[in-house]
């Protein structure tokens, strides 16, 4: 095997990008690209192996039908578990391959150790009728909103990026 192909790797995989590491590895793009396909032929293209994925339960429907399915019939060798719930998991701990989660208040990553891309911007409310929020208003001055019945909860986004960060 061909150190410089495992180098060249190593390089596209710590600056995610290949313009980047063919300027740190002094290459032009095209020999860092054909370079690595090569790699990739010698080992085989196919993935294989378990995927663990944890979601936050807001993606779970979308998730599971638009973007796993089709990942898991384009690749037969790969098996995905789906983790959902919307507690903050230790990822390496519970060997978490990705996770997907809201960062409501763009807090961030509290681990430096860790990479997040944002993939997909949307806006959240809470939504009532005026005569639900009379019957509220009546009842008690200070309602909690465990205490309030929700009909459902949904995201208003087609995930169309998520999708396209998937298949690239």
């Amino acid at each position: 095997m061909d150190l410089n192909q495992l180098q060249i790797f190593a390089a596209i995989a710590e600056h995610q990008s290949f313009t980047k590491a063919a300027s740190q590895l002094q290459m032009d793009k095209s020999t860092v690209s054909t370079k690595l396909s090569k790699l990739e032929s010698k080992l085989g293209d196919e993935a294989v192996g378990l995927l663990r994925i944890s979601a936050a339960y807001a993606f779970s429907r979308f998730f599971i039908t638009q973007l796993i399915q089709p990942f898991m019939e384009q690749n037969p060798q790969v098996e995905v578990e789906l983790i959902f719930g919307n507690d903050n998991v230790d990822l390496v701990g519970q060997q978490i391959d990705v996770a997907l989660r809201l960062d409501i208040r763009s807090m961030g990553l509290k681990d430096s150790n860790l990479v997040a891309r944002k993939f997909i911007s949307t806006e959240a409310g809470l939504f009532c009728s005026p005569s639900y929020m009379s019957k509220l208003a009546s009842t008690a001055s200070g309602v909690e909103l465990n205490e309030v019945d929700f009909i459902e909860f949904t995201i208003g986004h087609s995930f169309e990026a998520l999708r396209q960060l998937v298949n690239n």
